[in-house]
């Protein structure tokens, strides 16, 4: 049997800132037409055409830029753009505000600016002259509500449009996709049993979630060995003597057409031909074509009209690269570049979006049924898929991988010091798993119920079930099964909103509760901001500061980071943990912080909890937080904070890097949905409904 499969196999698989003064190395001529996006490095076309802007770039150019460049001392403070829009986009200056412009605010010639925060340019001032001219610049500047990104409405959408390579479905999308292909012959709970212990005994491969898991398109063996031995492992069971009538049965009366008598001992033509083109177009997820369907049959007669012959039908679907990869290769040409895909490949990528899997009968339906391509039969299918329960999935994967949950650090569970502050709490990896669904629990709750993107940031609604996170969350009881505003146990008035404010967030593995990790958090997963390494030269700069009995841990590390050169990058971090000073290392709130010595020994003593703010540095000019709420409303209004979630959000609805140069449009679409308050449903359905979505760019 096995070389039989070998035989099958072979044919199935035919910004942060501190402006320095340096030798004047590196130029950009204000003519330049060229600007690399800080977000993809990708060049954007940008000729820059005022004549204000032009005699700013040239003083940036002279006095900044050679550190503020890739491999400059400044390298992770970029200057070098030559667009307005960047300069707006990376918080650098706010249009018509110098006193709110991070640009103008640092430098020693701004009058208002205090001793801290004027510091540049380092070495020799600018002159009043150059001074003037960047005021003037800001200060004339007119805001642009379109957004962001650069943005040529006239763009046709040929030239909007990008090429599409074909995707292998990602570890999840493969085993939701099993299970609701096996669940048309089978029970749901049947189907998943099969899947998890079948997976259970193979090695597939993880998939590697630096930026989203749905990125990874890598192929190597030992994918293919996994494939094979699902396949082989799947296709058994589905044909023993458990299952194989109820499954064939079933998977027939799908569409019977003209089988109207099945013996599963031995299927007629008829039968044997609607199994093949009803199992055929859930798994590769359109019909067979005429070639396909002599192919299969061939399958089938060759290994015997029984169970046999089912058996190596299905293997040999499950093995088709149709069914392990997402291929948009129909479709009907609109030009001689672009291609518009058929219904069947548009319902295929509404599924993948919003559920993580392959279409339902329903959407299956209306591919058959209805034109998808067109605006009214799509938006019909996109509500649709929308709106299922099912959509919740991709929110919580998304909000999983948006903000690394699974990289938090488990608990140090031999620490005593940690195990005393629990006092009685168990602290391990069972609560660790709980604080992580309970992050992705409020994503989609926030998406179920039509909530928008500020109320990520600001609801109280408790989803801890977990009795020791209750414990820590000061609830009167666990969440229901099902939250709804009506419903809902809701945190102590004043305490914990939003989802800066959850465990999962504020998890430090040891005693510490760490402000630079939760700055840092906050930096580049929400604001989308950069911060360089720390100085090669500066040993044990990772360690936690020592112990001191006459500190609290916001005055210790304040302490350790004062150094020049270590303000450098902490003046935009420090102040975004210490605003999440009212949480211990493990999420509870405390406005006292117990002391321990340097042998981790109880002191008897506690030191009050200081939570105010400044905020200027690290996020705004004029900005501060007294505690962790004020925070979670500034971080979530940041121009920054929204134009980092329209990018991510982009990214891993369309599972690639996105092209500023040609999806600036549909990016500045995006953020505005965003300011505008609307729903987070709407916000990601509204991707969905860009031309861009149903067309691909033909190589």
């Amino acid at each position: 049997m096995r070389l039989f499969r070998i035989y099958q196999l072979a044919i199935a698989t035919g910004l942060v800132f501190t402006f320095q003064n340096c030798t004047n190395q590196f130029a950009i001529s204000p003519d330049s037409t060229q600007a690399a996006s800080p977000a993809t490095g990708q060049d954007v076309t940008e000729p820059p055409d005022d004549t204000r802007f032009k005699s700013a770039i040239e003083i940036i150019n002279a006095r900044c830029v050679s550190c503020h460049k890739t491999g400059g001392s400044a390298a992770f403070a970029p200057l070098n753009f030559q667009s307005e829009q960047l300069f707006i986009s990376q918080s650098l200056v706010v249009p018509g505000d110098p006193s709110k412009s991070k640009l103008i605010y640092r430098l020693k010639n701004y009058p208002d600016a205090t001793a801290t925060n004027r510091t540049m340019p380092v070495g020799s001032d600018l002159s009043q002259d150059e001074y003037n001219i960047l005021y003037t610049w800001v200060s004339k500047m007119q805001p642009d509500d379109s957004g962001p990104f650069a943005c040529d409405t006239r763009d046709t959408l040929l030239a909007r449009s990008l090429p599409r390579s074909m995707k292998r479905l990602s570890k999840r999308q493969y085993t939701n996709t099993l299970v609701d292909l096996l669940s048309r012959g089978m029970s749901v709970s049947n189907a998943t049993t099969a899947v998890e212990q079948t997976l259970n005994n193979v090695t597939l491969p993880k998939d590697d979630d630096t930026v989203f898991s749905r990125f990874d398109g890598s192929v190597v063996a030992q994918h293919m060995r996994a494939y094979f031995d699902v396949a082989d492992s799947v296709a058994a069971r589905v044909t023993n003597s458990t299952y194989y009538n109820s499954f064939v049965t079933s998977m027939i009366g799908l569409n019977a057409g003209g089988c109207s008598s099945i013996n599963t001992a031995s299927l007629s033509a008829a039968c044997s031909d609607r199994f093949i083109n009803n199992f055929g177009l859930r798994a590769l997820r359109r019909p067979l074509n005429s070639e396909e369907l002599i192919l299969y049959r061939t399958t089938y007669e060759t290994a015997g009209r029984n169970a046999a012959g089912i058996n190596a039908v299905v293997f040999r679907f499950l093995m088709a690269p149709n069914f392990l990869f997402r291929i948009e290769n129909e479709g009907s040409a609109v030009t001689a570049d672009l291609l518009k895909m058929n219904s069947y490949e548009v319902a295929s990528r509404l599924s993948y979006m919003f559920w993580n899997s392959m279409p339902d009968e329903t959407l299956i339906s209306l591919a058959a049924s209805r034109d998808l391509s067109t605006d009214a039969s799509f938006l019909s299918a996109l509500n649709y898929v929308a709106d299922s329960t099912k959509s919740q999935d991709s929110m919580k994967e998304f909000t999983e991988e948006w903000l690394h949950l699974s990289k938090i650090p488990q608990f140090a569970t031999n620490n005593a010091t940690l195990n005393y502050m629990a006092d009685g709490i168990t602290l391990d990896t069972s609560l660790r798993t709980a604080m992580i669904e309970e992050v992705k629990d409020l994503s989609a709750y926030v998406y179920r119920n039509n909530m928008s993107f500020l109320d990520l940031f600001t609801s109280n609604v408790s989803f801890a079930r977990d009795s020791r996170l209750v414990s820590i969350y000061g609830v009167t009881n666990p969440a229901p099964a099902n939250v709804t505003p009506t419903n809902a146990i809701r945190f102590p008035s004043g305490e914990r909103a939003g989802v800066l404010t959850r465990a999962a967030l504020l998890v430090g593995g040891s005693e510490l509760a760490n402000p630079i990790k939760r700055g840092i958090r906050i930096r580049k997963d929400i604001l989308c901001l950069s911060l360089e390494n720390p100085p090669a030269d500066l040993t044990n700069a990772l360690e936690p500061p020592p112990a001191d009995i006459n500190m609290t841990t916001r005055q210790r590390y304040d302490h350790a980071t004062n150094p020049t050169a270590c303000m450098n990058c902490h003046q935009y971090i420090n102040s975004l943990g210490h605003a999440l000073g009212a949480y211990n290392s493990f999420g509870k709130t405390w406005v006292q912080e117990p002391i321990f010595d340097e042998n981790g020994a109880f002191t008897n003593r506690y030191l009050p909890v200081n939570t105010f703010v400044d905020l200027s540095t690290s996020i705004a000019p004029g900005l501060n937080a007294n505690g962790p709420l004020e925070l979670s409303t500034q971080v979530a209004n940041q121009h920054s904070t929204l134009k980092c979630f329209s990018e991510k959000a982009l990214r891993f609805t369309e599972e690639r890097t996105e092209n500023v140069s040609k999806e600036g449009c549909r990016l500045n679409n995006l953020y505005s949905k965003l300011k505008q308050s609307q729903s987070l449903k709407d916000f990601f359905k509204s991707m969905a409904q860009d031309p861009e979505f149903r067309h691909r760019l033909m190589q």
